[in-house]
């Protein structure tokens, strides 16, 4: 191998290692968020004010939670996916 080719395949290796945690890191930002929006919307509902809302709108809003809830009940399954979310360095 020539230098030029070992500086490319070192650059290459920082690139995708740097891309690694990058990723990581804009998935854990999007599981934090959801855990915190599970929670707020868990104390809207437990705050019980949905006596007035039309029963259509209740179910459509109670599935779009129930697919956040699901969501998070594969990720908190895997654990893999929490060894790595919970890694720091």
């Amino acid at each position: 191998m020539s230098v030029t080719t070992d500086l490319n395949q070192t650059w290459e290796e920082k690139t995708q290692r740097e891309s690694c945690f990058a990723a990581r890191a804009a998935l854990e930002n999007c599981t934090s968020v959801v855990d915190e929006t599970l929670q707020r919307i868990q104390e809207i509902v437990d705050s019980g004010h949905f006596d007035t809302i039309p029963s259509d709108l209740k179910q459509a809003l109670n599935r779009w939670w129930n697919i956040y809830k699901a969501a998070k009940q594969s990720f908190v399954a895997d654990p893999e996916l929490i060894e790595i979310y919970q890694w720091r360095p």
